[in-house]
């Protein structure tokens, strides 16, 4: 390796990230499941109409962003 690192830190962040939205997207329908829940609608947060919280729902409930989510994960590579 001529005193080089194998391992570049930029390229191990990537991999981390891209780790960490393959987990979260394979746990698509449980997150749904648990913003669904009548436990949480009936908590504190679930009955929030801004904050943290509630952007999260937004963000689980809409497709937008398991669309991207997707798209980053499986990109439709066209070779044309």
């Amino acid at each position: 390796t001529r005193g080089r690192e194998i391992v570049r830190p930029g390229v191990t962040r990537f991999a981390t990230q891209f780790l960490q939205l393959q987990a979260i997207v394979q746990q698509k329908q449980g997150l749904r499941n648990i913003f669904n829940s009548v436990e949480f609608r009936r908590s504190k947060f679930g009955r929030d109409k801004n904050g943290l919280t509630f952007e999260a729902r937004q963000i689980v409930i809409g497709s937008d962003f398991w669309s991207k989510a997707c798209d980053t994960l499986y990109p439709n590579i066209n070779t044309q």
